[in-house]
């Protein structure tokens, strides 16, 4: 396992342990401190290809065999994410699956720039990996799909396959036929999901799913119920013992190639334009729940659970 820590924000800084544990795993600590502003919630093809390049130049030779595992911060760099996994899909010249554990499908279409909500399209537009399969969801981003500007283009052609965490319906016009994790009855999209809790049976639908050996996991903590989490958006409710259920099934049947780690909560602090900015901080003040500013309790909620991963990825990995 190659660790390293990404400073996009000052959401790992204060975590003492986490980051003792991690260096006595040979973690690098990796400062991107001056881009971290820029591409924070969303950012532009020129800024991503520049983060591209400052990871090339961090992350060296990708195609070794060991699982890169990256932890980066808040859930607004979830795009950094489909970056990490294309570099190494590349690198490796291996068909991938991203599994995404994530309370938010991150599927929607957007125009000249990656959203940390686009990501998973853009990555199947530009035929990156072979599948991305979306464990977890419960939040209404699956409702009206189609206003929503979710790609279900994909969902038709077998590319994007998502498992709520509870059966759900989804309002649509078009046809997009059945698939791994959806039905369709008329006008109504019927997600499959998986048991709140995780079983074997979820586990042997889910698994059946991913065609490909090499598989990279993306974990964005919103997934997790506020009891395991402390994130900058609204939250799900798998319990933090099932994500680690999930994580060893996955790496029974699949080889692990990547894993990252986002939804570690911090103050937002965006850089760019100032257009960029009004329009950033717009965006956070409709999407984002209104909270105290990070720390106390959910900071100390959030190092255990970041703990409590890293070391089921040290026996899964080391």
């Amino acid at each position: 396992m190659r660790l390293n820590l990404l400073h996009l924000d000052d959401a790992l800084l204060g975590q003492s342990r986490f980051r003792a544990a991690a260096s006595e795993l040979g973690a690098r600590e990796i400062d991107l401190s001056t881009i971290g502003p820029d591409i924070r919630l969303w950012a532009t093809r020129e800024s991503m290809q520049a983060l591209r390049s400052q990871l090339a130049g961090a992350l060296q030779d990708l195609e070794r065999s060991g699982p890169l595992v990256t932890w980066m911060g808040s859930g607004d760099f979830h795009h950094v994410s489909g970056v990490l996994a294309s570099m190494l899909a590349q690198a490796r010249r291996d068909p991938i699956t991203i599994v995404q554990f994530d309370n938010h499908p991150d599927w929607v279409a957007s125009q000249d720039a990656t959203h940390c909500g686009s990501w998973v399209k853009q990555v199947i537009d530009d035929d990156l990996v072979e599948r991305v399969v979306g464990l977890g969801m419960t939040s209404s981003d699956i409702s009206w799909p189609e206003i929503k500007r979710a790609g279900l283009a994909h969902v038709a052609s077998g590319r994007i396959v998502m498992f709520p965490l509870a059966p759900a319906q989804s309002f649509v016009w078009r046809d997009y036929g059945r698939g791994p994790g959806h039905d369709q009855d008329g006008h109504r999209l019927i997600w499959k999901g998986i048991a709140a809790t995780f079983n074997d049976d979820s586990a042997a639908i889910v698994l059946s799913s991913i065609k490909t050996p090499a598989i990279y996991v993306s974990i964005d903590k919103d997934v997790l119920d506020q009891g395991d989490a402390d994130t900058n958006w609204d939250q799900g409710r798998m319990r933090l013992s099932d994500l680690l259920a999930w994580l060893k099934a996955l790496a029974k049947s699949h080889q692990i190639i990547g894993l990252d780690v986002v939804g570690d909560r911090s103050s937002p602090r965006f850089g760019g334009p100032i257009l960029s900015r009004f329009l950033k901080r717009s965006e956070i003040l409709i999407d984002q729940p209104w909270r105290n500013s990070p720390g106390g309790a959910g900071a100390g909620i959030n190092e255990n659970t970041n703990l409590a991963i890293l070391e089921v990825l040290r026996t899964m990995m080391c």
